[in-house]
C-alpha cells in the first residue's frame, strides 16, 4: 500500500530530510578541515508559470572534488511542485559545477519533480450499498531522478552590503515553466 500525505510516510520523509540535511552537514565539515567549500541557501525563485510555488528554501555546498575540471554539489530544498493535497515536495540533488569567474554551468539529477499518480485498491460504492473494488489516486510517487542543467551568476561586489554573503541569480528551464532563482553563499 503507498501511503498517503497524512500518514506515517509523511513522518518517514521528515526523518529522511534530517537525516540528509545532517550528513551534509557532517560531509561539509570534514572537508572544511581539509580545502575550501562552498556554502549556500535557496532563498527564492520567480517563476513564469504562477501555479508554481516561488520560496523554495534549501541549503547547498560545493565540494573542491570533481571530474573534468568541475567540482560536486550537492543540495536539498523544496521545491515548486504540490502533490495533492497541497504537500510540499523535497528535492535532493547532486552533480557538477564548472565556473569561470563569475559565471558557472551547474549539471545535476534532481528527486521530486516526478508526476505519475500512485494509486491503491479499494472497496468503492457501486448502486446504492453495494460495493465493488477499485483504483483509487492516493497521490505522487516522486521517485524518478530529473536532469537539471542552469547557468548562473554571482556578483561578489554585493558582499559588502550583505556581511560578506555573495548572491548568485540562476537560470532555470523547464517543461512548463522558466525561473530566475536567488541564492547567497560563502566560502568557508
Amino acid at each position: 500500500m503507498i501511503l498517503g500525505p497524512n500518514s506515517k510516510g509523511r513522518r518517514m520523509e521528515d526523518r529522511s530530510i534530517r537525516r540528509v540535511l545532517l550528513s551534509l552537514g557532517f560531509l561539509a565539515a570534514s572537508a572544511a578541515a581539509q580545502a575550501q567549500i562552498t556554502v549556500g541557501a535557496h532563498l527564492y525563485t520567480f517563476h513564469t508559470n504562477k501555479d508554481m510555488h516561488d520560496d523554495t528554501p534549501g541549503v547547498y555546498a560545493v565540494w573542491p572534488v570533481g571530474v573534468a575540471g568541475g567540482k560536486l554539489i550537492t543540495g536539498v530544498y523544496r521545491n515548486s511542485l504540490n502533490d495533492e493535497g497541497e504537500r510540499r515536495r523535497v528535492s535532493v540533488y547532486a552533480g557538477q559545477v564548472w565556473a569561470h569567474g563569475r559565471y558557472s554551468l551547474t549539471a545535476a539529477l534532481a528527486t521530486g519533480y516526478q508526476r505519475k499518480k500512485a494509486y491503491d485498491m479499494q472497496f468503492c460504492p457501486k448502486d446504492g450499498a453495494e460495493y465493488v473494488k477499485c483504483w483509487k489516486t492516493v497521490g505522487f510517487v516522486n521517485s524518478r531522478l530529473a536532469p537539471l542543467v542552469a547557468p548562473s551568476a554571482t556578483f561578489p561586489e554585493a558582499r559588502q552590503y550583505l556581511g560578506g554573503l555573495t548572491p548568485r541569480l540562476t537560470l532555470l528551464a523547464g517543461k512548463h515553466s522558466a525561473a530566475v532563482h536567488l541564492s547567497l553563499e560563502a566560502r568557508l
